[in-house]
């Protein structure tokens, strides 16, 4: 090789340098919003963490389970009891209506329903039923977040329980039945 050839290959060199700064890369720009997105989206799960918590997460697992076999021995009362009960639910005034077998009925005149959410436990209520005239009970619920919910209805004397999974508004008559 000849002195001008390698004087001609670095000048060629240096003029490539040159023409493209690093600001017009390709790879330099690609790789600073990779670094950026994922910057972004640390500090989006942290501020997610925080403002959020996390109510699915049981801090005393021995009286969760306690109250879990409670529950197994109250809806096997039911099973052995037959407890059935009807709902039905005006969406003009917002009342929730239950219906118990008469047996059911007359021997409870006060009943607790729970209405707990499927995902948000903030929404979740509890309000306790007086039997009126016709053995049924009723409840002005108010606003209910359309979506799934779980009902669960129980005498104050917590000797029986049935619950069933049911999806706000509530378009016709449910029966509830036991279930283990």
């Amino acid at each position: 090789m000849t002195i001008d050839t390698l004087n001609h290959s670095r000048q060629m060199n240096s003029t490539a340098e040159q023409e493209s700064p690093w600001h017009k890369q390709f790879w330099v720009w690609f790789i600073i919003v990779l670094l950026v997105t994922t910057v972004i989206a640390g500090v989006t799960t942290v501020i997610i963490a925080v403002k959020h918590d996390d109510s699915l997460v049981v801090d005393n697992y021995y009286k969760e389970g306690l109250a879990i076999n409670r529950v197994i021995t109250q809806k096997e009362n039911a099973v052995k009891l037959g407890v059935v009960a009807s709902l039905s639910f005006n969406a003009e005034n917002q009342m929730l209506n239950i219906v118990l077998s008469e047996q059911h009925a007359s021997a409870n005149n006060i009943i607790k329903i729970r209405l707990v959410h499927a995902t948000i436990s903030e929404f979740d209520r509890e309000h306790f039923l007086t039997r009126n005239s016709d053995d049924g009970y009723a409840v002005k619920l108010g606003s209910v977040q359309p979506g799934w919910w779980r009902i669960i209805i129980e005498p104050v004397d917590a000797q029986w329980q049935i619950e069933q999974r049911v999806q706000f508004p509530i378009e016709s008559m449910l029966t509830i039945k036991p279930a283990l």
